[in-house]
């Protein structure tokens, strides 16, 4: 038997304070046991981590001086904040393809999760980037959460400035916190005023494009990621190929992302994608449109999309397509003559202009000539000459230039043997 027995609770964990650290069990049958409900009494520090184990030593004192101790473990309970999902949409303040452009405003939706076994308290969510080019809507406060199951939407106004510049990456950091309980992420980078290939023109004329192999690619009306056009590998048999490709000097790190669709005979006939000829990927079978991205850094490189088929079957619809190719900044890729070849002599007057400048070349033989201005991001945006023949002499053209933004621009004249380009100035 235990007489007058007492116990006291003792701890050194930090994350808890004793309030009741004493109990009086009294006397004790041999082969018998006492319990006490609400014994003893502590309470958890507010920055506990959900699963830390607590060690106590309960001391226990029994017929007049007999001591037993025994140790405790207690596994306390805490929140645990988690950054999940980012959406991105502009359908109500932009064009509707959730891309961020100048002017626009987009609604970002965080998603966050409490993934503790301790129901949460209100916290604060806040989203923040570096660009002098964006405004984004003050912190959010979102409900509590419940254990383990818990989610709650940060949702945030992003505007874009209406002078933002072509072509910049940004990143968004977002942090969540209550209390000592936080997460923090970075989403992106996400490129602001994208280059973008829809092939909304029906054309191959936004980009430098490169089509060969045994049939080239075309532009069809037929599906899309977005909008109504993609681009669509040509109409080849056995053992043949379609050839679609970029060669771009990108001026900056950066994604190459498109959406793709392919319907041909599954592990035989594949959608290939390449950078500098070094296969990223490929898909074959049916495959529904979805969007891709690859990162390539600064420098010249080759991009290739190549239809390629096996020596035997077809299956499916045997096509794959490609839209809204998204592509880094990349420097001005139109061709310039040989040093110390011999040019037109050609000149711009006036330049700069603000409506109209006339060029002037000299035209050494008759021969197929092609003129066409670029803008600083190497898109060709009007053409005067389409490989139209020209007899040889000077050459006097009148370039408009009423409907285009002020900037620098690049006139190209291309010949059988001999390329110049000219800087342009449009006030």
């Amino acid at each position: 038997m235990a007489n007058a027995t007492s116990t006291t609770l003792e701890t050194v964990d930090a994350n808890v304070t004793l309030i009741d650290a004493e109990e009086i069990f009294g006397d004790i049958l041999a082969g018998t046991s006492v319990d006490k409900t609400a014994a003893f009494a502590f309470k958890v520090s507010n920055e506990v981590q959900d699963g830390h184990t607590a060690l106590f030593k309960l001391h226990i004192e029994f017929n007049s001086g007999q001591v037993y101790n025994s140790t405790l473990s207690i596994k306390l309970q805490a929140p645990k904040l988690k950054v999940d999902a980012f959406e991105m949409l502009d359908n109500q303040g932009g064009n509707g393809n959730n891309r961020l452009e100048s002017g626009e405003t987009a609604t970002v939706t965080i998603k966050n999760l409490n993934l503790g076994h301790s129901n949460s308290a209100e916290a604060n969510g806040t989203l923040t980037c570096t660009s002098p080019w964006l405004t984004i809507s003050d912190f959010v406060v979102l409900d509590p959460m419940d254990a383990l199951t818990g989610t709650a939407d940060a949702v945030f106004t992003v505007l874009v400035s209406p002078d933002a510049p072509p072509v910049f990456p940004v990143n968004f950091q977002y942090e969540v916190k209550s209390g000592v309980y936080e997460d923090q992420k970075t989403f992106g980078p996400f490129t602001v005023n994208a280059i973008l290939e829809t092939f909304e023109t029906l054309t191959f004329d936004s980009f430098p494009w490169e089509l060969s192999g045994n049939e080239p690619w075309f532009v069809t009306p037929s599906t899309a990621f977005t909008g109504q056009s993609s681009s669509q590998s040509g109409d080849i048999v056995d053992n043949e190929k379609s050839i679609m490709e970029l060669s771009l000097d990108f001026t900056a790190d950066g994604e190459i992302s498109f959406a793709r669709q392919v319907s041909s005979e599954l592990n035989y006939d594949y959608l290939r994608f390449l950078i500098d000829d070094v296969e990223m990927e490929a898909w074959s079978g049916v495959v529904p449109w979805s969007e891709v991205s690859y990162p390539v850094s600064a420098g010249i490189h080759k991009i290739s999309w190549i239809y390629q088929k096996d020596e035997i079957v077809s299956d499916n619809a045997d096509h794959a397509w490609v839209d809204d190719i998204s592509l880094p900044p990349y420097q001005v890729l139109v061709a310039t003559h040989t040093p110390g070849q011999a040019d037109y002599a050609a000149k711009l007057s006036p330049n700069p202009s603000a409506g109209k400048t006339w060029l002037q070349a000299f035209i050494p033989t008759e021969q197929n000539l092609n003129i066409a201005l670029f803008d600083c991001l190497g898109h060709k945006v009007q053409e005067y000459q389409a490989d139209n023949r020209v007899m040889s002499g000077t050459l006097n053209l009148e370039l408009d230039l009423k409907n285009l933004s002020a900037g620098l621009y690049f006139v190209q004249l291309q010949g059988e043997a001999v390329t110049q380009v000219l800087k342009l100035v449009k006030e």
